[in-house]
């Protein structure tokens, strides 16, 4: 059973956490202040920086939350800890998808907004790095699989953001374009 204080600690970063949401939508990314934040999450300013770092953080936060890393790290496991089918493959997208479909306001957010573009480089370096695990380490395997990242960020980004195209065709579309150049992919045996 959680104690007193994890109650609160959770409670309160829940409450920063949906007035940073809240401002978000209402001012844009940029304009948000943390005093803002504080403010309407009803809470001293310093209580924030006891729980984040920065602006930045808390966004971070959020964005985790949303699609936890633990999570999407062990999809790309369970992937490649076995020979990977094309109906994984489309498993592993739909999920994705339908998150990033559940948080559609928040990932447009981080895709349009410039103060948060370093958060895309930092998404596909960190799969990157967790795929080495799997992967001979070779150019051929690096630019492979930046290849793939980038093609996959680009197919969700412009999904997110102009809305073209549906769920089910987008990833009937990941699913077929990561097929046919996983296999290019020398893993380690």
């Amino acid at each position: 059973m959680p104690s007193m204080e994890d109650l609160r600690i959770k409670k309160t970063r829940h409450a920063i956490e949906n007035a940073m949401m809240e401002l978000i939508e209402l001012k844009g990314y940029s304009k948000v202040k943390l005093i803002d934040i504080a403010n309407r999450a009803q809470v001293n300013r310093n209580t924030i920086y006891l729980h984040y770092e920065s602006k930045e953080d808390i966004a971070l936060s959020i964005l985790k939350s949303s699609y936890g890393e633990n999570t999407f790290t062990s999809d790309i496991d369970s992937l490649f800890e076995r020979r990977i089918h094309k109906s994984d493959l489309y498993s592993f997208f739909e999920k994705l998808m339908n998150k990033v479909d559940e948080s559609i306001e928040l990932y447009r957010i981080f895709l349009t907004d410039n103060s948060l573009s370093g958060y895309s480089i930092n998404i596909i370096s960190t799969i990157q790095t967790h795929l080495k695990k799997y992967l001979v380490d070779s150019p051929n395997n690096t630019n492979r699989i930046i290849y793939i990242l980038s093609g996959i960020y680009g197919v969700i980004s412009r999904w997110v953001i102009y809305a073209k195209g549906s769920n089910v065709d987008i990833v009937k579309e990941l699913t077929d374009l990561t097929y046919s150049n996983i296999f290019k992919l020398e893993l380690k045996r």
